[in-house]
């Protein structure tokens, strides 16, 4: 199937073999970005912690409110998110996560994966944690 693709665009006039060429070209070095500022919008619950944060957008920036965290009822309403920018050309989102066990905030990165599933790290120092969080339904809360 490939290779009958590459050879359709090799058959192809040149000025058209030129569009496809850079436009195959552009979209593999991410130029059409898959996502944008307002994508990471939504709940998201941990992979392996029964927590869930609202990610809402408040003008260029947005915030991630914990919305459910059974082990620690007390947490709920706080900001673990906060000043999360997103970067087109990065493709990610930077911003400040608040760490519970050092009551400390740090630097995160947020990529997002997929529509429904994102990966953030928080460095600490020479230390570098990694962590992958899913879309949930609001009425799964």
């Amino acid at each position: 199937m490939l290779l009958l693709f590459i050879n359709e665009i090799f058959t192809m006039k040149n000025g058209l073999k030129i569009v496809v060429m850079v436009t195959l070209l552009m979209q593999a070095i991410g130029v059409f970005a898959e996502f944008d500022d307002s994508s990471l919008s939504g709940f998201w619950q941990h992979e392996s912690e029964p927590a869930v944060v609202e990610i809402v957008k408040q003008g260029e920036v947005s915030q991630g409110i914990v919305r459910k965290q059974e082990q620690r009822p007390q947490v709920i309403g706080r900001n673990l998110f906060s000043d999360l920018v997103f970067n087109p050309s990065e493709g990610n989102w930077t911003g400040r996560i608040f760490v519970m066990r050092l009551n400390d905030e740090k630097d995160v990165t947020i990529t997002q994966q997929s529509e429904d599933h994102f990966e953030m790290v928080v460095k600490v120092g020479f230390i570098s944690r990694s962590a992958q969080w899913n879309r949930v339904a609001p009425q799964d809360i």
